[in-house]
């Protein structure tokens, strides 16, 4: 899959664009599964182009390149039996520093990873007259 996105933005006040909105940003994003006997294997790999964000000089996030266009890579690995799923997410692959809001800069590096267990029949409760199928 393939997306992208144009944003144009404008301070009210200043007539400048807004701080830390990339205006292009492209995401490809690939994913694949595949069966071995009661596994499913499942992986997806998630790449995102982004432009240059603008910084205030007063605000620039430390240790962020100013201006600068960035490369975010992501993939995710699960094998899943039945309701049992083990996991191993990766973000940020190259490290990339980028902030995502004034006050925030982006997680660096992360690996996360583990169990999911799906239980059959939590769901949020409903009262009467929800039903969907009452048409």
């Amino acid at each position: 899959k393939v997306t992208y996105a144009w944003t144009w933005t404008e301070d009210l006040e200043t007539g400048e664009a807004l701080q830390y909105v990339p205006e292009h940003l492209v995401g490809v994003v690939l994913m694949g599964r595949v069966q071995l006997g009661r596994w499913a294997l499942e992986g997806s790999f998630d790449l995102q182009f982004t432009g240059p964000q603008l910084y205030a000089p007063a605000r620039e996030p430390e240790n962020v390149s100013t201006h600068s266009a960035h490369v975010i890579g992501n993939a995710t690995f699960s094998a899943r039996r039945g309701p049992y799923s083990l996991f191993l997410d990766v973000r940020n692959l190259w490290n990339a520093k980028y902030a995502e809001t004034a006050d925030t800069v982006a997680p660096r590096f992360m690996i996360m990873g583990g169990l999911r267990i799906e239980l059959d029949g939590w769901q949020l409760a409903r009262g009467e007259g929800d039903d969907d199928d009452d048409e």
